[in-house]
């Protein structure tokens, strides 16, 4: 019996990492992407030699968006971090590149706004795990709203994703930052 069960427990674990193995290769794979600026075509390539900031969002959104922004861009002005480069995606197919990239620039000068083709959000989105949906309200000057994550992903100059921060207080993003960009 106890073989049995030690056998058990050695096919989780191996299975757990070969799979946690493969969904992490998926993810760094994943992070390949196609999208239009300001400035044309660009892809994670465009970006490499600069620490990033990915944050997820819409430029009507009311407050999350100018929240998280105005957070992050305050975090890095005060580490002295004006090389980090903020790129906004908006999740919103009514969103156009060049009002995304005055509304990311409003918040922080080194921000770059990227917007993709439905298909390529969703499956950016889905290799770093955004959530978004666009919810009917009925009752608004838009009738909709974007119910998305309100999170902050950091990659390296390598343009290798290297945390996420979800928790957008100062402190938390500050201490994040500090650690992950160096």
């Amino acid at each position: 019996m106890r073989k049995i069960w030690f056998s058990v427990v050695l096919a989780v674990l191996f299975f757990g990492a070969f799979f946690g193995t493969l969904a992490f290769f998926e993810r760094e794979k994943g992070l390949e992407f196609s999208g239009e600026s300001i400035n044309g075509r660009v892809n994670l390539a465009s970006f490499r030699g600069e620490n990033l900031i990915f944050y997820f969002g819409y430029t009507s959104c009311p407050d999350v968006c100018p929240t998280s922004l105005s957070l992050v861009g305050e975090v890095l002005r005060r580490l002295g971090r004006e090389d980090v480069k903020v790129i906004f995606v908006s999740v919103d197919e009514a969103d156009d590149v060049k009002s995304s990239d005055e509304f990311a620039k409003y918040f922080y000068k080194n921000s770059v706004a990227v917007k993709f083709t439905p298909i390529e959000l969703a499956r950016v989105a889905k290799v770093l795990g955004v959530k978004y949906e666009k919810v009917a309200l009925q009752n608004s000057v838009l009738g909709y709203t974007m119910a998305h994550s309100s999170s902050i992903y950091i990659f390296d100059k390598a343009g290798v994703l290297v945390g996420e921060v979800s928790n957008l207080v100062y402190e938390e993003v500050a201490t994040k930052l500090k650690e992950m960009l160096r």
